[in-house]
């Protein structure tokens, strides 16, 4: 009788090894997609100019505002602990980078990216966040200094980096407003959580102190330090589970009960200013990310103001739809903010509503060029 036991071992061993060799060459694959998807990030932000030919712009995008972006109000150097507002931009001169730009600040007393002579009775004011602050571009490329210029009014920057229209409202009570002829609004999609809260709450704002104040940059800090080989295919693959995990019904949802709301919250936090506005005209326009811009706010806005209940001067408030005025060539390619060309079209378009307002009973001490 034959013995065949060592042939089945044999065939075993040789079908084990096979395995094996398949497991590791998979691995190998893996591995080395992983470390070229990695070399290839690093390269595209080394020279971000080129991003926008690669096929993968979205996610670079992603990877960008994830885990590379410098953000100001989370930088001691740059912001300060307000108990009213959590922080304003600090008062001095300062640097603020990332990777496509590179631009100068100086902050006046107010904690606002504007001069003190702006501060004197000033008769146009720009209160919103990021996009009127003027993320990315120096100071004078900004919407409000372009108004500024070309229409010789004083116009005072009070924008601050992320603030709601609340905080934005409360920014305007400190502003000298004995001249006041104009308000510019800009508002923004994300400004909608922090208005509901101040509603929600009986009218009172969230005030964050100071440790928690210290506490976020200090994980913002960590966050920014821990820089290792892998990170963007980490900061990738995170960001791939949350979106399979999102509830994309309740998403749709949300959305579309709250674009009604946006528009009640924001008209319901004008009507609490604590600034008089009833000789102001009031321009809005909304700003957001790159693709993300609509009329939905826009138009109900418009409708809400002009059916509602409310005093002239609410509803006299002029609406500009950014997303028909705006397109990529208006927007950094990594960044989602708005370049200098950007600051551009919306100052033209803020200067055209303000030629066609009827000056006020007192007139003005400037006079258009």
């Amino acid at each position: 009788m034959i013995n065949t036991k060592p042939t089945i071992k044999f065939h075993l061993v040789t079908k084990r090894r096979k395995i094996i060799k398949v497991i590791a060459i998979n691995f190998a694959l893996i591995a080395l997609i992983l470390v070229t998807t990695e070399v290839f990030v690093t390269l595209c932000f080394a020279f971000p100019s080129v991003c926008k030919y690669t096929p993968v712009l979205k996610v670079l995008r992603v990877l960008y505002l994830k885990g590379v972006r410098n953000v100001i109000q989370f930088i001691p150097e740059y912001t300060k602990y307000d108990k009213d507002l959590f922080y304003t931009l600090k008062p001095g001169s300062f640097e603020f980078y990332n990777l496509e730009f590179k631009t100068n600040y100086y902050v006046n007393q107010l904690g606002t990216r504007d001069d003190e002579n702006s501060l004197i009775s000033p008769d146009a004011v720009v209160i919103g966040d990021s996009f009127a602050m003027g993320w990315g571009v120096q100071q004078d490329e900004t919407f409000a200094q372009v108004i500024e210029h070309k229409s010789n009014l004083k116009v005072l920057n009070a924008a601050v980096s992320s603030y709601g229209t609340i905080r934005e409202m409360g920014m305007l009570a400190r502003v000298d407003t004995s001249a006041l002829r104009y308000l510019i609004i800009q508002y923004s999609d994300n400004d909608f959580n922090e208005n509901k809260a101040f509603l929600g709450n009986e009218g009172a704002f969230f005030a964050y102190g100071n440790k928690m104040f210290h506490h976020s940059l200090k994980l913002y800090s960590q966050r920014k330090k821990r820089h290792y080989f892998g990170k963007y295919i980490h900061t990738m693959i995170s960001g791939l589970v949350g979106k399979c995990s999102y509830d994309e019904t309740a998403k749709f949802e949300e959305g579309y009960t709250t674009k009604i709301e946006e528009a009640e919250a924001f008209v319901n936090l004008l009507m609490k200013s604590q600034v008089n506005l009833q000789d102001v005209e009031i321009i809005v326009t909304e700003l957001n990310s790159y693709g993300n811009n609509d009329s939905d706010f826009v138009g109900n806005l418009n409708r809400i103001v002009k059916s509602g209940n409310y005093p002239e001067y609410i509803k006299n408030i002029r609406v500009i739809d950014s997303s028909k005025i705006l397109n990529k060539k208006h927007y950094f390619i990594l960044d989602d903010h708005i370049n200098k060309e950007g600051h551009e079209v919306i100052a033209g378009e803020i200067l055209k509503v303000m030629q066609n307002y009827k000056p006020n009973s007192q007139g003005s001490k400037h006079s258009w060029e």
